[in-house]
């Protein structure tokens, strides 16, 4: 499966991910390889956990649109 994440932050300040389409699931590291490595793991645990409990895994409902604005 495949889920878009939201890594913000940067090398002086570190990075956080979270996942728009599965609640509660984020992560932080001080790179952003790190941060990835974390996401995915915290993706498989979330839906390891989901499907222990008999619940459905959410089908990624998002998508990513780029868009320009004018400033």
């Amino acid at each position: 499966m495949e889920f878009f994440i939201v890594v913000e932050g940067d090398e002086r300040t570190g990075y956080s991910a979270y996942v728009p389409s599965l609640e509660g699931v984020y992560a932080t590291g001080r790179t952003e390889r790190v941060v990835r490595s974390r996401i995915s793991s915290g993706i498989a645990y979330h839906i390891a956990k989901l499907r222990e409990a008999g619940q459905p895994v959410p089908t990624p409902p998002a998508r990513v649109i780029q868009i320009d604005v004018a400033v």
